[in-house]
This record gives C-alpha cells, structure tokens and sequence, in this order.
C-alpha cells in the first residue's frame, strides 16, 4: 500500500510540475501575444496619423487647383476681350509672334495687314 500511495504521490508530483509547466508557456505566450498586439496598435496610430496627413494634403491641392482653374478662366475671358476691342492690337500680338518665328517684314505685312514701317519696327524691336 505505501508503494502505491508513493506511486500516487509522484503521478500527482509530475501532474503538477506539468500543469505548471504548460500555464508558465500559456502565460509566456500571453506576453509575446501582448507585445504583438500593442506593436500592432502602435503602427495603426502611425498610419492614421500619415493617412489624415495625406488627406489635408489632398485636400489642400483640390482648394489650390480649383484656385487655378478659376484664375485661368478669367484669364481667358479678358484674352478674348482684349481681342474683341481692338483688332489692330491683335494684328500686332500675331506680328510679333510671326517675328519670333522668323518672319520676314513682307511677310508681317501680307499676314497682318500692318504696314511696311510698322513691321520693320517690330522686326527691330524684337531682335534685342
């Protein structure tokens, strides 16, 4: 009888040091899934932080294109109101243009219907 409440005794010691050894892994394992976990949340943080940062930046360049766009609209309305007031002017804006490209002053003359001293003048003043 002693022998088997010895045997009793060291199944119930290896139960115990067995249960202990598999709650110590479970709590081992706890911390290494905690630490995961906070790194985890640590870079979520992270990323709504750069996220929300992108997102300003967005919408800072819709506020600054639509700026642009609006600026450029009412550039073209006053380009074709300057065009539309005085056709001479536009005569000169193509002349001189013709004179970048290299017009010669009969040319400026045929195409913009400006005279012989005006295109010379043109020709002049551009090659500075």
């Amino acid at each position: 009888m002693l022998i088997l409440a010895g045997l009793v005794a060291g199944l119930l010691l290896a139960a115990v040091v067995a249960l202990f050894w598999l709650l110590r892994g479970s709590i081992d394992t706890g911390r290494r899934l905690q630490q995961r976990f906070d790194e985890l949340q640590s870079q979520q943080r992270l990323l709504a932080s750069e996220l929300a940062g992108f997102q300003q930046t967005n919408i800072q360049m819709g506020e600054q294109l639509t700026v642009l766009n609006q600026q450029i609209k009412r550039l073209q309305e006053r380009q074709q109101q300057v065009e539309q007031q005085d056709p001479v002017s536009v005569s000169y804006s193509q002349a001189s243009r013709l004179v970048g490209l290299g017009a010669s002053a009969d040319d400026l003359t045929q195409a913009c219907g400006i005279t012989k001293a005006e295109a010379d003048l043109l020709i002049k003043m551009h090659a500075r």
